[in-house]
């Protein structure tokens, strides 16, 4: 329970000081903390709350959860502007086990022509399940003995805070990949023309050709500048648009497709995830919910997390995840 400005990064790093700094030190401290600063935490099978400042003066850092809860919400705060893939794909959260079977039903694409009394044949009789085994992907945050020894406790922070940008970048790569490496993508090669709105375009139509309706695009920043330059070729267009060149971004939308950008380099498939050079993917236009899933055995979490000060430099930061694709013909990839 932290409010926006204060938590990750800017809590954990006073908290790991205060419990290091003399009485004079710690008052500064305190006086630092938003005064309504309440944290959650368990005890037995309650949760209770309680104000943070109030904790501190009544103890030590190491008899609160403090220092834990804000180690997890740096994480996150490292790992939020970097989501990307999993926006894309649906997710599936699996509570058991490691593995999950979707069936992937065979229907045809049109409903019969029914006489009157006459029975209907069921067009989804056979399945082929696509089976999905989730994996396990971590980071150990680069906090030295030398950080630890000279107080460098705001350092410390941003170093966990990037692992959990490392974290999610992993998670973008690794689904990004999967979908890449999908036999039965459908591609669209621009040969070199017409790359900006009009891929777009083309793709969203190749994807509609199998009876698919494509909602969401996820484009390398290349393809991103493309149509961003598109937005504003002249101020006395009528396509001038004024947003794309104060915020820098398309926005959330174009051609009706939910937008997204990640610029992560999918190694496995063999395929280079970019859009300066020939035979480059740039982008993939999608029915997301038909072209595959990502299920999520446990999401970002932080683990060997003892003592909240002396093993700080143990903990890790871990996810178990995988994609899978269902109908690869609902999405199509942008070639430059």
């Amino acid at each position: 329970m932290t409010n926006d400005t204060f938590h990750g990064v800017k809590a954990l790093s006073m908290y790991l000081a205060y419990d290091y700094a003399d009485n004079k030190d710690k008052h500064q401290i305190l006086n630092s903390i938003p005064t309504r600063e309440m944290h959650a935490y368990l005890e037995g099978d309650e949760i209770k709350t309680a104000n943070v400042r109030e904790l501190l003066i009544s103890g030590s850092v190491q008899d609160t959860t403090l220092i834990q809860t804000e180690f997890y919400n740096t994480v996150m705060q490292g790992a939020e502007p970097m989501q990307c893939m999993r926006r894309f794909l649906p997710t599936i959260n699996l509570s058991t086990g490691n593995t999950l079977s979707i069936p992937v039903s065979s229907a045809g694409a049109y409903a019969d022509d029914v006489l009157e009394g006459q029975d209907i044949t069921p067009k989804n009789a056979g399945y082929e399940p696509v089976t999905i085994t989730v994996g396990k992907i971590g980071d150990a945050p680069l906090i030295t003995d030398e950080m630890v020894a000279d107080s460098s406790y705001g350092l410390i922070a941003l170093e966990v805070a990037k692992s959990g940008r490392r974290v999610e970048n992993k998670f973008n790569r690794n689904v990004l990949a999967v979908i890449l490496g999908a036999s039965g993508l459908q591609t669209h090669d621009t040969t070199g023309s017409n790359q900006g709105v009009a891929a777009v375009a083309e793709a969203k139509a190749k994807v509609a050709d199998y009876n698919w309706l494509a909602d969401k695009l996820v484009a390398h920043p290349r393809l991103g500048a493309k149509l961003l330059t598109e937005s504003f070729p002249n101020v006395n267009y009528s396509g001038y648009n004024a947003d794309a060149v104060r915020t820098g971004s398309i926005g959330t939308q174009i051609l009706g497709l939910d937008y997204m950008e990640t610029s992560v380099n999918p190694l496995a498939t063999g395929k280079t995830w970019g859009y300066s050079s020939d035979g480059y993917y740039g982008g993939i236009v999608a029915d997301a919910m038909n072209l595959g899933a990502t299920v999520i055995r446990n999401d970002i979490q932080v683990e060997n997390f003892r003592d909240p000060i002396k093993q700080i430099q143990g903990a890790t930061t871990t996810m178990r995840f995988k994609a899978g694709i269902i109908n690869a013909t609902a999405g199509c990839a942008i070639i430059y």
